[in-house]
C-alpha cells in the first residue's frame, strides 16, 4: 500500500521496504513515533486486509503483537498532502530537499 499523496517517498525507500518485507512478511514505514504506509502485506495477511472496514485500517495488522513486522525508517512517509495547507508546506520542503 502506497499513499499517492506520500510524494516524498522514494525508491531507494521502496526497495529497503520491500527487502524487509521478504525477511518478514510485513514492512511498513516508520515516522514520527508510529507506523503506517507504505506497506506491504505478504499473502497470507490477504484475508485480514480484506476484512478491514472504514473504521478500522489497517494499522492494526501492523500493530499486532503476534506479527512480525519490519519496521523501515522513513521519515518522508510522514510528509502528505491532506490540504491546501500542506501542499504549500510540502512545496517549501520540497524547494529545501530538491532545490526547486
Amino acid at each position: 500500500m502506497l499513499l499517492s499523496d506520500q510524494i516524498l517517498v522514494s525508491t531507494e525507500e521502496l526497495l529497503a521496504l520491500i527487502k524487509g518485507a521478504n525477511s518478514a512478511g510485513i514492512a511498513c514505514a516508520g515516522f514520527r513515533n508510529t507506523v503506517g504506509p507504505p506497506a506491504l502485506f505478504g499473502q497470507a495477511f490477504y484475508p485480514a486486509l480484506l476484512s478491514l472496514d472504514t473504521e478500522n485500517g489497517a494499522k492494526q495488522i501492523l500493530t499486532h503483537p503476534e506479527n512480525r513486522v519490519w519496521v523501515e525508517p522513513m521519515e518522508s512517509a510522514g510528509w502528505d498532502i491532506d490540504s491546501r495547507q500542506d501542499l504549500e508546506k510540502l512545496a517549501d520542503v520540497a524547494s529545501y530537499i530538491f532545490g526547486n
